[in-house]
């Protein structure tokens, strides 16, 4: 019976996030252009690789600053490519050893010909990915006052792409164009240097099938979004999914807040701060998943899971055919099917009608008119100063 449910759960949930085009989730991340080492599978900071070589299949890994790892760490290493093209070569989870305070050694699964890594151009998609809104470059001091922030320009032609990457970039410049694929996205020019970047996308939501955690108890502080536990056993796995409490003496009980971040397993942090009063040992609060569509479309996801149960395992044809009917229209008797159906306002179908003109754009894309041909096109290779 599980079985089924989470089964069902998942197709008729995956239907309506697929239906709702204008509702998709919205997510960014942020990463370094370039070629790096992404961070400690406990979730510590990313650490920028300078150079890679390998001799034989040990690879030797040398990074800009102290990477604080110790031997035996598990390290995913990301987006490290071969004459500006990713390879697998060099990318996965390893268990290091540690050489030095900016080196350290892991072992290939293969060798890749004593090639050094080069500077990535291509970087995969997150999971649940659907749809890039943009991406952004940060230029300067991140976290400083001199940071500047600007956006990529989406190129959507194969063949202007090809040729952008006829031109030969003599210096380093920061990253201009982004060419979305499949499966990944290219920057252009091929980063020479390391940058931090933040994509701003759509994602399909994972299916609802974790139980709700309620173990030990947390402190919440006002005007604070950190969440400590004491008993607890949080997970990085718990980011994204919503945090509430349940105990109805506790100021604040009853809103959602999302869990950001992980740092421990007595500590997580939300995306906003905590609203209510201080207040510590609540036992009373849980963390769990809520479907990533309008609140008012909730109640017409058991429907289709439970029509999809009795039509499939059941064989019950006509209880699930009024479940169905109430899941598309949220009429037990209307068996329309259409999605531009007038007569219909409730359902998924009134759903996909009323969030139909739903802006879902984040940056605005200008006109470039002006812009000069591209195959003439110099970035400065000076300082300007004013007088």
């Amino acid at each position: 019976m599980v079985a089924s449910f989470n089964y069902y759960m998942g197709i008729y949930y995956q239907l309506m996030l697929a239906k709702l085009k204008n509702y998709k989730t919205y997510q960014n991340f942020s990463f370094l252009v370039g070629m790096y080492a992404l961070d400690l599978t406990s979730g510590t900071a990313a650490v920028a690789i300078s150079t890679i070589t390998s001799v034989g299949t040990t690879a030797t890994v040398t990074t800009g600053l102290a990477h604080g790892y110790t031997t035996s760490d598990s390290v995913a290493i990301n987006n490290v490519a071969i004459n500006g093209i990713n390879t697998a070569g060099y990318n996965g989870t390893f268990t290091i050893t540690v050489t030095s305070t900016t080196t350290f050694t892991y072992t290939l699964p293969a060798s890749v010909n004593a090639v050094a890594g080069d500077h990535a151009q291509y970087y995969n998609n997150p999971n649940g990915f659907v749809t890039v809104d943009g991406i952004t470059i940060a230029v300067g001091a991140v976290g400083t006052s001199s940071i500047i922030r600007y956006p990529l320009t989406l190129e959507s032609s194969q063949l202007d792409w090809e040729r952008y990457n006829i031109v030969p970039m003599q210096i380093a410049v920061p990253p201009q164009k982004y060419f979305p694929r499949r499966d990944d996205f290219g920057i252009w020019p091929i980063p020479r240097t390391l940058y931090t970047a933040n994509c701003y996308y759509h994602y399909r939501d994972r299916n609802l099938l974790v139980d709700d955690y309620i173990a030990g108890s947390i402190t919440l502080t006002q005007n604070s979004n950190k969440v400590t536990g004491s008993g607890t056993a949080f997970t990085s796995a718990m980011v994204g999914r919503w945090l509430e409490v349940t105990d109805t003496t506790v100021p604040g009980q009853g809103y959602f807040y999302r869990i950001n971040h992980f740092t421990s397993t007595t500590q997580v942090e939300l995306d906003s701060l905590w609203q209510g009063a201080t207040t510590s040992g609540i036992t009373g609060y849980r963390i769990g998943e809520t479907p990533e569509i309008p609140e008012d479309l909730h109640m017409y996801l058991p429907d289709g899971i439970t029509g999809g149960y009795l039509k499939d395992v059941r064989k019950d044809m006509e209880n699930s055919q009024s479940f169905l009917n109430s899941f598309w229209t949220g009429d037990t008797f209307n068996t329309s099917r259409k999605e531009d159906d007038e007569d219909v306002s409730g359902g998924l179908i009134g759903g996909m009608k009323a969030y139909s003109d739903r802006e879902d754009q984040r940056i605005v894309s200008r006109d470039e008119s002006n812009n000069i041909n591209f195959l003439r096109w110099e970035p400065w290779g000076v300082t300007l100063k004013s007088s």
